[in-house]
């Protein structure tokens, strides 16, 4: 039964919605430049990121996801990738923990993409998994701007666990312009 408040696990939710990704996150590739340390959470919709950077020199990546920083190793030539390490969440398919939280908050990165699986007027952006929640949670503490990826599904959903209020973020990118409701509240 899907619910804002259900877990999916990644390996379905990277087959989801993969045009509106693909839109949100070249929208948001055009916010980087070369020789930035960007950081890359273990989202499906961040994971659409990767192909979009190509054209970026020089790029430090930290990630959260093994998988991701597989890609970033594949596609991108000229970037250092880390990860923070941690336990793999097997579910997430991201690294979660308190030794990964601990490696966050020794770096500072130019720039956060993260993404969730909801965001409301009411509760701001929320999750449904405590660990990831707290993961992203630190990633906001360490980055100097904080960018937060999500299709148009995801808008007037809350789910259980708060990551973050809109004060939080520095900017929103979507793939479809938000109701004029939303456009007065950002």
């Amino acid at each position: 039964i899907e619910h804002p408040s259900s877990e999916i696990p990644f390996q379905i939710r990277k087959n989801e919605r993969q045009a509106a990704k693909n839109i949100v996150c070249l929208l948001a590739s055009d916010m980087i430049r070369d020789d930035q340390f960007i950081f890359l959470d273990a989202t499906s919709t961040v994971a659409h990121m990767v192909p979009h950077l190509t054209g970026k020199k020089n790029l430090k990546i930290m990630t959260t996801s093994a998988q991701i920083s597989l890609d970033c190793i594949d596609q991108l030539s000229s970037a250092q990738v880390y990860c923070t390490g941690g336990w793999m969440n097997s579910f997430l398919r991201g690294f979660v923990g308190g030794a990964a939280r601990q490696r966050i908050a020794e770096f500072r990165p130019d720039i956060l993409f993260f993404s969730a699986r909801s965001l409301s007027l009411e509760d701001g952006i929320t999750d449904v998994n405590e660990e990831d929640v707290l993961m992203k949670q630190q990633m906001l503490k360490s980055c100097r701007k904080a960018v937060f990826l999500c299709d148009h599904s995801k808008f007037d959903q809350s789910s259980y666990r708060v990551i973050c209020g809109y004060d939080a973020v520095d900017a929103l990118v979507t793939d479809k312009r938000p109701s004029d409701q939303w456009l007065h509240r950002l």
